[in-house]
C-alpha cells in the first residue's frame, strides 16, 4: 500500500510539473507565430488538450489509488476481526466523507494477501454452505478480497492511460519547442542574407583610403601592427556577415583584410592567399596585428578555415561565424596552425 501512494505521488508530481512546462511552452512560442506563414508543429490548443488530459488521468488515477487503499484497509479490517473470532464490522465512511476518522484506521497486516485468499476460496468444500472456506475465510473477507483484485485492476488501466497521457503531452511539447528554434533559425538567415546584401551595397560605394605606401614604410612593424590592432577592436559587436568586407558587417577574411588596409597593406578576401601573403612568425614571437590562422590540422592554404587579429595577452579578434558578432576571443583553439606578419 506504501509503494501504491509513492507511485500516485511520483505521477502526480510529474503531471504539475509538465503543465509549468507546457504553460512556458505555449508562451515561449507564441511570438515566432508573429513572422511565420506557415504552421510547423503541434499547435497552442493541441498542447493545451495534451495537457488537460494528462492532468485528468492524473487524478483519476488518484481517486483510483484511494478507493484502493480504502479497500485495502478494510480487508485487512475483516481479516484481523475473522481471526480474532469477532463479529464483522459494518462498512467505514468513504474517505473523503464527513464522519471519516483517522481514529478507524487499521495497521496493515503484512499476512493479507488478496490473491492468496481468493485462490483459496476456490477450494471451498462441502462446508461451504456454511459460509466458512476450507482456509478458514468467511464471504466477507472472501468477496472484500475480490473488491479489492477489482480495485488494483482498475488503478493499474488508469496508471497505463495516464503514462500515455504524460508521454503524448511531453512529446508535443519537444515537437512544439522544436519547431520555434526552426522558425527563430529561419529568422536569423533572412536577417543575415538582407544584412549581406546591405553591407555588399555600401562596399560597392565604399573607396577604401590606405595609408599611402611611403607613409607606410616609415611605420615599424610594431606600429603597423598597433594601427592594425586598434583599428579592429573599434569594429567588435558589428554582425558576421558571410563574404563581406564591412563597414557595417564583416566575414573573418574581410575584418583582416580591411584591418591592414589601414597601413596600406592590400590582401585578397580569402584565407587561403592571407596565409602565404606575409613570413610566418613562431607564437613566442607575436606582434599586435599579426593574423592567426586555424584549420583542418594542415598548413596548406585549401585547409585554412578562419583567420583573426591578435591583440596581445593570448587574444584575438576575430568574427567568428554566421550568427555571431566581431569579438575579442582566445587564441588558442584545438585547431590554431599558425601565424604571419603580413608585409
Amino acid at each position: 500500500m506504501h509503494s501504491v501512494r509513492g507511485r500516485r505521488c511520483h505521477v502526480v508530481a510529474v503531471v504539475s510539473g509538465l503543465a509549468c512546462c507546457l504553460v512556458a511552452g505555449v508562451e515561449a512560442g507564441s511570438g515566432a507565430t508573429a513572422w511565420s506563414q506557415t504552421r510547423t508543429g503541434p499547435t497552442a490548443e493541441e498542447v493545451a488538450e495534451a495537457r488537460s488530459a494528462a492532468v485528468e488521468r492524473s487524478k483519476q488515477l488518484d481517486d483510483a489509488t484511494a478507493r484502493l487503499d480504502e479497500a485495502r484497509r478494510r480487508l485487512e479490517e475483516l481479516v484481523a476481526l475473522e481471526r480474532a473470532g469477532g463479529p464483522t464490522p459494518a462498512p467505514p465512511a468513504l474517505p473523503d466523507a464527513p464522519g471519516a476518522s483517522a481514529a478507524t484506521a487499521v495497521r496493515p497486516d503484512p499476512e493479507v494477501d488478496e490473491d492468496e485468499i481468493l485462490a483459496q476460496a476456490r477450494n471451498v468444500g462441502p462446508d461451504g454452505e456454511s459460509g466458512t472456506t476450507v482456509s478458514g475465510f468467511g464471504p466477507d473477507v472472501v468477496g472484500q478480497a475480490a473488491e479489492v483484485r477489482r480495485f488494483s485492476l482498475e488503478r493499474a488501466r488508469l496508471r497505463t492511460e495516464a503514462e500515455t497521457a504524460l508521454t503524448t503531452a511531453q512529446r508535443l511539447v519537444a515537437e512544439r519547442e522544436a519547431a520555434r528554434k526552426r522558425r527563430r533559425a529561419a529568422k536569423g538567415r533572412s536577417r543575415a542574407r538582407a544584412a549581406a546584401q546591405q553591407a555588399q551595397k555600401a562596399q560597392t560605394a565604399q573607396v577604401v583610403q590606405p595609408v599611402q605606401t611611403t607613409q607606410a614604410v616609415a611605420l615599424t612593424e610594431q606600429t603597423r601592427g598597433n594601427v592594425v590592432a586598434d583599428w579592429a577592436l573599434t569594429q567588435i559587436d558589428k554582425p558576421y556577415v558571410w563574404a563581406s568586407a564591412g563597414p557595417s558587417g564583416y566575414d573573418c577574411s574581410g575584418l583582416t583584410m580591411q584591418a591592414w588596409a589601414r597601413v596600406g597593406v592590400k590582401m585578397d578576401h580569402w584565407t587561403g592567399t592571407q596565409w602565404t601573403a606575409g613570413r610566418h612568425v613562431p607564437y613566442d614571437r607575436l606582434q599586435r596585428g599579426d593574423l592567426l590562422f586555424f584549420g583542418r590540422g594542415t598548413r596548406r592554404p585549401a585547409d585554412i578555415r578562419h583567420v583573426g587579429i591578435y591583440i596581445g595577452n593570448g587574444m584575438m579578434v576575430h568574427a567568428p561565424q554566421t550568427g555571431d558578432v566581431v569579438r575579442v576571443a582566445p587564441m588558442w583553439r584545438k585547431d590554431l596552425i599558425g601565424a604571419t606578419r603580413p608585409a
